[in-house]
Parts: C-alpha cells; structure tokens; sequence
C-alpha cells in the first residue's frame, strides 16, 4: 500500500511539471509587436470526444498586447468571447507546446514524452488514471501553402502522438511561416491507426495589427523563432 501511495504520488507530479511546462514557455518566447493579432478557423468533425473543454468548430482569435497573448472565441455576431488561459491548442498555432524547436530546418527532428489525467466515466475510486504519452516531431519539407489569409513559404512538420503502451496514433500535421510566425495551416487526424476517431483542420484567416500601432514588418532573415532562412 506505501508502494502504491509513492508511485501515485509520482504520477502526480510529474503531471504537474508537464501541464506547467505552458506557462513557464510563455514567459521564455520572445515578446510579439504589440497590438499583433491572429485569426483562425477551426473545424473538427467524427468527434467522438465529448471533453467540455475541448474547443469547438468556429472562428479563434490570439492577440498580443502589454506583453501578453490573449486568445478569443469570435461568435456568429462577431463578439469576442475571451479565453483564459489560452488553451493548448491555440498555443501551439503560435508554435507553442514544443511544437517549434528553433532554429527548424528541413530534416531536424525533436522528441519529448508527457503525463495525462484520464478520467474514468464509472464509479470507482479514484475516478482517473495517469497516461504517459511519447510524442516525435519531424520537419518534412518546404511548402507552398494557401489560405484565406493568402499565400505563404512554410516549414512542412509531422507530429505523432502515442501512448507509451499502445500502438495507436494521433498524427499533426502542422504548416509554420515564418513571416506570420504562426501555423497557418494545421490537420490532426486521431484516426489514422484505428480509423476512429477525431479530425480537426485550422486555418489562417487573417493577420495583422490593429489599427493605432505600428503595422507589421518584413520577416528577417533570421527570425528567433526558427534560425536561418532557406
């Protein structure tokens, strides 16, 4: 019984230092030109996940201003609904969450393993267990890609998430430019070992400053986001 209260204990902190990990990013990443701002649109469908806090099909928005990020839900009648904190997957359109690790070249491949908290949805006790997950992110090419908020040079990038006991997949695919430094394009597939399960596409659809600030310039030849150009 100790043994057991020890390895739980483990568990949970090792889920703490993972989930802490955003934070401590946040304050790490270089600051954006203020007033900078990203807009989204995100689709899901087959979902089978039913989570209450996973987001849903519609219009996202991420802004910078005095010296943080702030993310926004945009509704049908254009008010802003904020979100906080930014969630996860907003995070990683700005290549948070590890999904960047600069400088990214073609050919550069990094790895990294997490905790999650799976709740059980029976009577039990206690009511959730503790996955580690392994995770691998390639850099695969150069791409040519075109979205509604225009056309854009970006580094073509395959994430394969899986847990440490299971064979199964969830694959990403993400699309960063370095002259929004952002996804402007990203597909994830958590059926593509099993042929079940959720997909989800989000897009660039406008980028910018607001009005009354300087306007955005020229991405440099070396950006601190991903090293040396082509």
């Amino acid at each position: 019984m100790r043994r057991l209260g020890l390895s739980l204990v483990s568990f949970i902190i090792a889920f703490l230092l993972a989930t802490s990990g955003l934070a401590q990013e946040q304050t790490k990443r270089p600051p954006y030109l203020e007033g900078q701002f990203w807009r989204f649109k995100l689709k899901e469908w087959d979902a089978t996940d039913h989570n209450s806090a996973r987001l849903v099909s519609g219009i996202y928005e991420i802004s910078y201003s005095q010296n943080q990020l702030k993310a926004f839900y945009i509704n049908p009648g254009e008010e802003r609904e904020e979100l906080n904190p930014v969630p996860p997957l907003l995070w990683q359109l700005l290549g948070g969450d590890r999904v960047v690790s600069p400088p990214l070249s073609v050919g550069k491949k990094w790895s990294y393993e997490y905790t999650v908290r799976i709740t059980v949805p029976v009577p039990c006790s206690p009511c959730f267990h503790f996955l580690r997950r392994a995770v691998e992110i390639n850099v695969v090419g150069l791409e040519n890609v075109t979205t509604e908020a225009g056309t854009f040079e970006a580094f073509k990038l395959v994430r394969e998430d899986r847990p440490k006991t299971s064979w199964s997949r969830q694959v990403t695919t993400y699309s960063f430019s370095r002259a929004t430094r952002s996804v402007v394009k990203m597909f994830y597939d958590g059926s593509v070992d099993t042929g079940i399960g959720m997909k989800r596409e989000i897009e660039l659809i406008k980028y910018g400053v607001v009005s009354g600030v300087p306007p955005l310039v020229a991405a440099p030849d070396v950006d601190p986001m991903v090293g040396e150009g082509n």
